[in-house]
């Protein structure tokens, strides 16, 4: 299975955390979408998230699920977001589902403090 870890990072949290999913799924291609925007078609899975602003998802992100919305709705998606309110978050998750076809699969880390990935 050809899995893709696709992330934008404004301050490093969402790029610290698609690489600890990373090194958890092992054999993945991390993207960062501010520099290329990888072609979602030749993956299988898609892992794709980052930070939440103003209560949505970074440019670079809405940038990515807009180009390749139909491409995601025939694969398996795992979307991730990291915000720091709780409200916020689960707006997010009821917004992206409602978008979403039955097939998408939920990972939601959300980090209300920086320091829980330090170590």
């Amino acid at each position: 299975m050809k899995i893709l870890i696709a992330y934008h990072s404004k301050n490093g949290t969402s790029e610290k955390c698609a690489r600890l999913l990373l090194k958890q799924v092992g054999d993945a291609d991390l993207a960062d979408l501010k520099k290329k925007t990888p072609d979602f078609e030749s993956y299988d899975l898609i892992v794709i998230g980052g930070s939440i602003r103003m209560g949505m998802y970074t440019r670079p992100v809405r940038k990515a699920l807009k180009k390749y919305e139909e491409v995601l709705q025939q694969k398996k998606v795992i979307y991730f977001i990291n915000c720091a309110f709780r409200k916020t978050g689960k707006n997010i998750i009821r917004t992206i589902f409602l978008k979403s076809s039955g097939s998408v699969c939920w990972a939601v880390l959300t980090l209300a403090v920086r320091w829980i990935l330090r170590g």
